[in-house]
């Protein structure tokens, strides 16, 4: 505003200020004017709103459910049927603009309709706000909770989604942009159950198309079908295939576990009769549960047959409701057990509006197929693999398919079969309904039985035919004719039969033979020791699910057997049940129960004939009513009884009672010796027993004239793993009898008796544990007690006892003579371990003397081997007097055979120790004996002190070699004179120390066989020995005896003493050829030294007859005194000469003059003047048998060369050579 002032005035500030005080007079006057109308137009907007508010709130909280039923008439109207809300309606507004229906239900026109056409338990309609402001009615979104879609065709052929005005659908597209549904059901068919597919819609959005928007439907969402969860997704329609009437295009995909698929193509004529032309293209891997659906009158009792993968294609074409179809079906299986190929049409409308027209028709092939698979269809089973190729069409509606024209052909390497005809009533209740002829071929008998687990080994062929004709209710197998031939079984027949629901009934008459029972019965896997023809005539018949075989004759014949019988065989389904009445006779009544498969010990050639029934009931038989005569082989006798539970463990009820003219004869059978030529009785009775575990009593007697023996026991078999508990009896008057009838060599025992008792448990089976103890008037006691094992060289264990008044009564059952009267014990424990027999805690004791320790012996060594026997055994005292004789013996070197049979089979390596050793006048203390062998090569060792002596003995011998190469050695080192045994040097004082050894290598079988041939020394050393002067007899030990008599020879030299006292000797021998000898001075090896004199002496010894030839030359130790002149002068020449012969044995030596001998030496004398020439000439003279010209020297050599020293070294030279 601008406020001119009209004032012309010189005061322009004024001017100013009046105009300011006129604005503000306006300004005033126009602000008031302003906020009068704010305040208008704020109480109109406030008005407006509170009545808008007020009409939503009447709109939002008024009770629609009372026009409920005004709303569904409406509809009803609109859609020409029935329409009912049951629950009620509602508006809302916030938060945005909603329709609720709950309760929706509409209804079928007109018609025999089964239920609602559709029921919604909750709709909500969603408008479009912005749509509704800018004046269109638009539907967001249409929300479906749980709702039903029934699409069923009735009765008359008419679907239920059509009205009596037909169908009218409003114009497209729908003012509706998207619908959802939740856990919604389509489900399609008739009335009928078994016609019905249903679809569940766990979640479904179906997007509209709009204008300006998305030009094509779009369908997204989860199914369910059969259980299977599918997702589906997809196009559906589009605005220009609705502008057209048509649902254009459709291309869905769908997904499940085990299905996937697409489905393309269009629905036209959709406002009036919507007509699909869809293409289906269906790949599953669970083709049983799919077909169930599509064919659901087929039985698919086998669900596995169809397990794998099926890729299926066709074209639905049709209205849904009249003529819908699936053209053009291929189908084809693979990775399953039954795979085949279909091909056809098939139409899929209703059966109510299909009627009695067959849903199409599939051409169904097969290729080597299971038949198996093929047979199970019809719930028939086919043991036999067979692969089959063929064709047949399928048609028919459900409940009533058929399938013709089967031409099925199956092969194998064993079996041709061919099936022809068909089979109808496919799925339903009366069905299958079968007409089949087979014709069925098969040359290799054994290869086709086996498929039925039947190992019969028949080379030959069969050939069956026959109709199978009949429903589920009942099949017949007419003009049934089978024919088998093969080399060991002919068999014909001809019968029917129906097979019906629960029971099979029919007769098949037959006729079979065999020329041999042996191999029929080895084609059968059983083996019979006699071969015979058989024949037999029969009727199979079963009635009331119960087979049964009337036998009406059966024959056996053959030259050790013949057998009738008659009897019949039921129960053939579940356990065969045999009764058989038949008569025997047999030349070998063994044969017989070899026959039966029983191994009893029966004598050969026994002839018997018997009587009886045989049952078989499954896998138990009985023998009864048996009555039968035996006769021959020297028996003869009755017997009755009953045989149960023969297959198994028989229980035996018999009374048998034998007379046998030869007892030894029936013995002889049984490994035994045929030496009793006596007659006896033989009583056997078995009955069952009242335990469990042994269930049969047995009771035997055998009666001789001298003898009778007795068995009592419970058994729980006759075999030889059973259990038993018996006890046993004997007495005889002697042992001759007994020893007859065993054949062992038992010695003369005078009145015996033997009880005893065994047992082994019945749930062992294997080791027999009892006792025996026998009682002789002549041998005493013996008792055995332990276990015995099922082989008796594995875990047998026995006590063993021996007991006898005096040892003079063993001596019959001891392998080596022995003297004494005293008492004798024995007692032991013998072992086996499968690989050795122990005997331990071995003690023996015979009278003062004893023996204990252990052997052992390996048990599986052939025959052609050799047995190695182990032992250890120790005595305290032991003296070998007390059971040897003192025999004289006639040689030094026993001619006794030293015992080596046992060395032709067993290595040996048993040791020996005792604290007291003593034979004959001689005691080894601390003795250690050892015998080893191996191969043959015999080792014997023995030590120990004897008159305190150390002794060693040593005896090596091949007994491979005869006679036996031998080396024999002893060795006595510083033997106590004075500790020898009284019976050796009498009541005499000796004293002095001896020691002695000799070797002598040689063969032969004693040691004077040894000597009297071989080669090796003999030496002996005194030292300090004093014993008195005498006559008497001294000794028998060899270097003794010799010494002995050298020192009676040389008593004009000594001064009359008691004593002879000895300061050194040697004596040594070379043995050549079983001669010893000791050379002629200066060689000389044999020479004795004593204080009064001093001699030397040579000579031989013949070992094959101990016979000596030693010439001996002594003098006395005083100087000056030669010994021709003492001699004269002394003028006793004729009595002690210088000169003398050892003679006689080694164990009765002699000293004789030598009277030659002084002249020698005068003579030698005046030729002395070449000491070489005289030694020569002595050397020669010797081997004639004097000494004088090398005695003569003697005078002549001092003591060291002549004495004990000289000899000594001389004889070392023996055994180093």
């Amino acid at each position: 505003m601008s406020v001119r002032c009209s004032f012309r005035t010189h005061n322009s500030a004024l001017c100013v200020r009046v105009a300011q005080c006129v604005l503000r007079k306006a300004n005033h006057t126009q602000g008031t004017e302003f906020l009068r109308l704010a305040k208008v137009i704020s109480w109109v907007v406030v008005c407006f709103c509170g009545l808008i508010l007020f009409l939503a709130s009447i709109i939002q909280w008024v009770d629609w459910s009372r026009y409920r039923d005004a709303a569904a008439q409406q509809i009803s109207k609109a859609i020409d049927r029935p329409v009912s809300i049951e629950q009620g309606l509602s508006v809302r507004l916030f938060p945005s603009v909603r329709l609720e229906v709950r309760g929706l239900a509409v209804g079928n026109p007109v018609g025999n309709y089964q239920e609602h056409f559709l029921t919604v338990e909750n709709v909500q309609f969603e408008l479009d706000m912005g749509a509704l402001a800018e004046g269109k009615l638009l539907i967001r979104e249409i929300s479906l909770e749980r709702p039903t879609l029934l699409l069923e065709v009735g009765p008359n052929g008419r679907p239920n989604w059509e009205s009596d005005r037909g169908l009218t659908v409003p114009v497209l597209p729908l003012p509706v942009s998207r619908v959802s549904v939740v856990d919604g059901t389509l489900t399609f068919g008739s009335g009928v159950k078994s016609d019905r597919w249903e679809i569940r819609a766990d979640t479904l959005v179906y997007v509209f198309p709009r204008e300006g928007q998305n030009q094509q439907g779009q369908i997204n969402g989860q199914l369910s079908y059969a259980g299977d969860a599918i997702e589906v997704s997809g196009v559906l329609g589009s605005l220009n295939g609705l502008d057209s009437d048509q649902l254009a295009p459709v291309n869905l995909a769908f997904k499940g576990n085990a299905i996937s698929g697409i489905v393309s193509g269009v629905v036209s004529n959709l406002r009036k009769a919507p007509n699909a032309d869809l293409h289906l293209d269906v790949s599953t891997g669970r083709l049983e549960r799919n077909l169930t659906d599509l064919l659901p009158g087929l039985p698919w009792q086998a669900d596995a047959i169809f397990s794998g993968t099926v890729s299926a294609a066709g074209h639905l074409v049709g209205n849904p409701g009249r003529d819908l179809r699936l053209e053009s079906v291929r189908l084809s299986t693979t990775a399953q057990p039954f795979n085949f190929t279909a091909q056809g049409d098939l139409d899929l409308v209703p059966a109510s509006v299909r009627l009695n027209r067959s849903m199409g028709e599939l051409r169904l092939q097969v290729k080597h197929q299971r038949l198996q698979n093929f047979t199970a269809l019809m719930s028939l089973d086919v043991p036999t693999d067979l692969r089959v190729s063929g064709q047949g069409i399928l048609s028919g509606q459900p409940g009533n398919f058929r399938l013709d024209q089967i031409m099925l052909i199956g092969e194998s390497p064993h079996l041709g079969i061919q099936l022809t005809g068909n089979v109808s009533q496919l799925g339903s209740s009366d069905g299958p309904d079968l007409a089949l002829n087979i014709d069925a071929t098969s040359d290799k008998l054994t290869e086709l039985l086996r498929q039925f687990k039947l190992e019969m080994h028949l080379n030959g062929s069969a050939q069956v035919t026959g109709a199978l004709r009949g429903s589920d209710k009942g099949y017949r197998l007419s003009d049934l004719a089978a024919s088998f031939e093969s080399t060991d079984l002919m068999l014909d027949g001809t019968g029917q039969f129906d097979l019906l629901q629960n029971s099979l009934e029919g007769q098949f008459e037959f006729t079979a033979r065999t020329e041999s029972i042996q191999s029929l019965a080895g084609s059968l896997g059983t083996q019979l020791p006699v071969d015979a023809t058989a024949s037999t005539n029969g009727v199979l018949t079963c009635a009331n699910s119960s087979c049964s075989i009337e036998v009406v004759n059966v024959g056996i014949s053959s030259p050790q057997l013949e057998v009738s019988g008659r009897g019949r065989v039921d129960r053939l389904d579940e356990q065969p049940q045999l009764a058989l009445n038949f008569e025997g006779n047999t030349e070998d009544i063994a044969v017989l129960a070899q026959a039966w498969g029983r191994q009893w010990p029966i004598p050969p050639h026994l002839e018997a004939s018997v009587t009886g029934w045989l049952d078989l009931h499954g896998n138990e038989a009985r023998l009864s009513g048996l009555v039968g005569q035996i006769s021959g082989a020297g028996l003869s006798g009755r017997f009755t009884g009953s045989l149960i539970n023969l297959m198994h463990v028989p229980r035996l009820t018999w009374d048998l009672n034998l007379d046998v003219a030869e007892l030894g004869r029936l013995i002889e059978y049984y490994g035994g010796p045929g030496d009793y030529h006596e007659s006896a009785q033989v009583r056997l009775q078995v009955r069952p027993s009242d335990k469990r575990a042994l269930p049969l009593t047995v009771h035997g007697e055998l009666l001789t004239d001298a003898l009778a023996a007795e068995l009592t026991g419970e058994f729980e078999s006759f075999d030889g793993q059973s259990g038993f508990s018996a006890s046993f009896a004997l007495t005889a008057e002697d042992s001759h009898e007994l020893r007859q009838i065993t054949g062992v060599g038992l010695p003369p025992m005078g009145r015996l008796q033997v009880t005893g008792e065994v047992r082994r448990a019945t749930d062992t089976h294997e080791s027999i544990t009892g006792s025996v103890n026998l009682e002789s008037e002549k041998l005493g006691q013996f008792s055995a007690e332990g276990i015995l094992g099922k082989q008796w060289k594995i875990g047998s264990q026995l006590e063993l006892k021996f007991k006898v008044d005096r040892l003079s009564k063993a001596i019959a059952v001891l392998p080596i003579p022995l003297q004494g009267n005293v008492p004798l014990q024995a007692q032991a424990i013998v072992r086996t371990d499968g690989e050795t027999l122990q005997v331990t805690e071995l003690r023996v004791t015979v009278g003062r003397n004893d023996i204990s320790g252990e052997i052992s012996y390996p048990l599986n060594v052939a025959d052609s081997n050799r047995q190695k026997i182990d032992g250890r055994l120790a005595s305290e005292y032991f003296n070998l007097n007390d059971f040897f004789p003192k025999k004289e013996k006639k040689y030094l070197f026993g001619e006794e055979l030293i015992p080596l049979t046992w060395a032709d089979r067993y290595d040996v390596d048993l040791e020996y120790s005792a604290g007291h050793l003593l034979r004959r006048n001689y005691e080894i203390t601390d003795a250690t004996a050892l015998l080893t062998s191996l191969d043959g090569l015999v080792n014997i060792r023995l030590q120990g002190i004897s008159a305190g002596g150390d002794l060693e003995v040593q005896l090596d011998l091949d007994t491979q070699v005869d006679p036996h190469p031998a080396n024999y050695a002893y060795d006595w080192k510083h033997l106590d004179l004075d500790l020898l045994p009284v019976a050796l040097k009498g009541k005499r004082d000796i004293s002095g120390s001896l020691s002695t050894r000799g070797y002598i290598s040689g063969s032969g079988r004693s040691l004077h066989e040894i000597a009297q041939s071989g080669n090796g020394y003999l030496f002996t050393e005194l030292e300090g020995i004093k014993f008195p002067r005498g006559r008497e007899e001294l000794l028998t030990t060899t270097p003794l005896s010799i010494t002995e008599q050298v020192l009676r020879g040389v008593s004009p030299w000594a001064e009359r003493k008691k004593y002879y006292d000895i300061k050194c000797g040697v004596i040594g021998m070379l043995i050549t050829d079983g001669v010893a000898e000791s050379l002629a001075p200066p060689n000389h090896t044999i020479a004795l030294k004593a204080e009064e004199f001093e001699l030397l002496a040579f000579g031989k010894l013949e070992l094959s007859t101990e016979s000596l030839s030693l010439h001996v030359r002594s003098k006395p130790r005083r100087e000056g005194i030669s010994p021709a002149s003492f001699i004269e002068e002394s003028g006793l020449s004729l009595l002690y000469p210088p000169y003398f012969v050892i003679e006689g044995s080694l164990r009765r030596p002699v000293a004789v003059p030598d009277p030659g001998g002084k002249n020698l030496v005068e003579l030698l004398k005046l030729e002395d003047n070449d000491i070489l020439q005289s030694l020569k000439l002595g050397a020669a003279w010797a081997t004639g048998g004097t000494s004088a010209l090398v005695l003569s020297l003697l005078n002549q050599l001092d003591d060291e060369d002549g004495g004990c020293q000289g000899a000594r070294q001389r004889s070392e030279k023996l055994w180093k050579q």
